[in-house]
């Protein structure tokens, strides 16, 4: 490999060296996305590309650059970026409409034509799947096995910076999220009554336990008189949908 390295052009090498000191920015996903897939043009003069990553929940690879709403999504070991993401292997193709693995929903949505396509692997830390990045379209023509070798490197460095960023966004959300339950459940037990009704020769207690977070349970306890009236509703459910 290093000797593989060694015959690599200098000017590549160099982008890619740029592209490792600029991931050590703390930049967010979207930033680092876009500077991953630049420089990945660049080091294999493609002329456009997108970046998949991977949701363990779904089991598929969703493309986040070029950004398409809804996004579009493929199972691992489905078509090329599946493939590439399952068997962790690069994927050189030359003629993209001959190849039954591969997907023209990205060609439809955008209305561009592929034709080559290299897909890389993108596999961060302690070995950890990250995502592919596909390479479109070759300046010169077909992808070559110089391309290849330079766009393991870009993924090599770029997969472990594209981790870090994910955790990062996975936590904030996290955090916003416990913040959104911590007011659902303020404004919760608000609703239930600050004190027990008296009457004579009865004693009124309640309590309000969720099995989560917030839960969709409520009582009431309203005297008129001498009644007390008693309201008990349960929602369907735990969690945050039942409490509102």
């Amino acid at each position: 490999m290093n000797a593989d390295l060694d015959q690599l052009p200098n000017e590549s090498l160099i982008r890619i060296l740029e592209l490792t000191q600029k991931l050590l920015a703390p930049f967010e996903l979207s930033q680092i996305l876009e500077e991953v897939r630049q420089a990945g043009l660049d080091v294999t003069q493609a002329d456009t590309g997108s970046i998949w990553l991977f949701d363990k929940k779904s089991n598929k690879l969703a493309m986040h650059l070029p950004a398409i709403e809804p996004p579009i999504l493929v199972e691992a070991g489905k078509g090329l970026v599946g493939e590439c993401f399952l068997r962790n292997e690069i994927i050189n193709v030359k003629d993209c409409y001959s190849d039954p693995r591969f997907n023209p929903d990205v060609d439809t949505e955008t209305g561009y034509r592929s034709n080559t396509i290299l897909s890389v692997p993108l596999v961060g830390f302690e070995n950890n799947h990250v995502g592919v990045i596909q390479l479109v379209n070759k300046a010169s023509g077909p992808f070559t096995q110089q391309d290849e070798l330079l766009a393991i490197a870009l993924a090599a460095q770029s997969a472990v910076a594209l981790q870090r960023a994910l955790l990062i966004d996975t936590l904030i959300s996290k955090e916003r999220l416990d913040e959104e339950l911590a007011i659902a459940r303020t404004i919760q037990l608000a609703t239930l009554p600050e004190k027990m009704p008296e009457l004579e020769d009865y004693d009124f207690s309640g309590g309000f336990v969720p099995a989560e977070s917030t839960g969709g349970d409520l009582f009431d306890l309203v005297t008129l008189g001498d009644e007390v009236f008693i309201l008990m509703g349960d929602a369907t459910g735990h969690g945050f949908g039942p409490a509102l």
